[in-house]
């Protein structure tokens, strides 16, 4: 049986859409808690394809190769780090042949808030595998955002 990897081509086309916008919050996010887990060829195939979105979007499709230059990855590698986004919920991947190539869309998924990153069963205990339980209780700490108390005070904001 042959790997799926084996089914994409650097000729083989692909587009990328974003299903919302990236803050500079969410780049924190991205390197504090989801690389440990992804690792940097991941985060990379992530940010190059966020710099793709913005300058070509869907409107122009581009060969494979464009990507696996810029990364500096075989196919293997590639696909490694793609199925890894996808498997964190940060890529999704839709598949069309058409004449004589495929044309991959690759769709950037929203960044979880931290809080719900933390508190998520898997990735918060892959993190611990990685990091140590005192390096993500120091994460825990550095994303926790705490209310000041206004029990005693009335809101007095205009519309």
């Amino acid at each position: 049986m042959s790997e799926a990897w084996e089914k994409l081509k650097p000729k083989d086309k692909f587009s990328v859409i974003k299903a919302y916008h990236v803050s500079e919050a969410d780049y924190v996010v991205l390197n504090m808690l989801y690389q440990p887990i992804v690792g940097t060829d991941a985060i990379g195939f992530f940010n190059l394809l966020l710099i793709e979105e913005k300058i070509n979007g869907d409107k122009r499709l581009q060969p494979h190769s464009v990507l696996l230059n810029q990364l500096d990855l075989g196919i293997p590698h590639f696909f490694d780090a793609r199925k890894k986004l996808e498997a964190v919920g940060l890529l999704k991947t839709f598949a069309k042949p058409l004449e004589d190539v495929n044309h991959f869309i690759y769709e950037i998924q929203p960044v979880m808030s931290p809080s719900k990153f933390l508190h998520d069963d898997i990735l918060s205990l892959l993190l611990i595998d990685r990091l140590g339980y005192e390096k993500v209780e120091e994460l825990g700490l550095f994303f926790h955002y705490e209310r000041k108390d206004m029990d005693d005070y009335i809101e007095v904001t205009k519309s």
